[in-house]
């Protein structure tokens, strides 16, 4: 399964570690920090059933807004 983020910080594509004679991809290496997105986060989880054939499972973009406020009424 591959993993691809976009937030504050992105994985260098170049950097990702390749094994060998599979479709295995590791998403270390070194991070950039400028990314061309106008999201704060998009995920996108694909399954690599072959080398060549790859399928986009889902895509998950959150949009995150929390608002905290205090009741006023007052018990009697």
């Amino acid at each position: 399964m591959l993993w691809c983020s976009v937030g504050t910080s992105a994985s260098n594509v170049a950097s990702y570690f390749k094994e060998p004679g599979t479709a295995d991809v590791y998403l270390i290496g070194q991070t950039v920090t400028s990314v061309e997105v106008n999201r704060d986060l998009l995920c996108s989880a694909c399954k690599a059933d072959d080398i060549g054939r790859m399928n986009q499972c889902y895509l998950v973009w959150v949009n995150l807004q929390i608002t905290f406020w205090r009741s006023r009424r007052t018990r009697t």
